[in-house]
């Protein structure tokens, strides 16, 4: 019975900074997206989501904005690198996560595409999204609910990272 209570503990999520922290810079020393850093653009916004939306009122309202404002700051930090490496010359790329299927010489993936428009919008919507997930610390700090505000916001910038990077028109 630990592990649930450490699990949604403050040091599990002291824990989880403290790690992002150490990688963050070794990520960002590529210029360019490599290994992690890939696809921790897009997908912290969503592990953000699952932390403060699970761990709810367990954690707090000031531990669920750190993790989702943090979680999106990395993110915008991440695209910006991605931009900067595209506007330096880097090639477009597909990063296919999952094969969806096939019907003869069709063959649809789940499948991110990085090329300079997806770049430009990947800087709008985290930039975006991380300053107003900084500006809703004051402006929600009456409401009960704010770990669920969090959580649904850092779940809106995922969505919306998802639709910019779509390789195709199926997902």
């Amino acid at each position: 019975p630990w592990l649930p209570r450490f699990v949604a503990s403050r040091e599990a999520f002291a824990l989880v900074g403290v790690v992002l922290a150490a990688a963050l810079p070794g990520l960002l020393a590529a210029g360019e997206p490599a290994g992690l850093a890939r696809l921790a653009w897009v997908f912290l916004p969503l592990l953000a989501f699952l932390i403060a939306g699970i761990g709810n009122r367990m954690i707090g309202n000031t531990a669920a904005k750190a993790v989702t404002t943090g979680a999106l700051f990395i993110s915008c930090a991440f695209s910006w690198v991605i931009f900067l490496g595209l506007l330096g010359g880097a090639p477009a790329q597909d990063h296919v996560l999952l094969h969806w299927f096939s019907s003869g010489s069709l063959e649809v993936n789940w499948a991110l595409k990085v090329d300079m428009l997806t770049g430009v919008m990947l800087v709008v919507i985290t930039s975006v999204s991380a300053l107003v997930h900084l500006y809703s610390w004051g402006y929600m700090a009456e409401d009960p609910d704010q770990p669920r505000f969090f959580a649904y916001l850092s779940l809106f910038t995922f969505a919306m990272l998802m639709l910019v990077t779509a390789n195709n028109l199926l997902q």
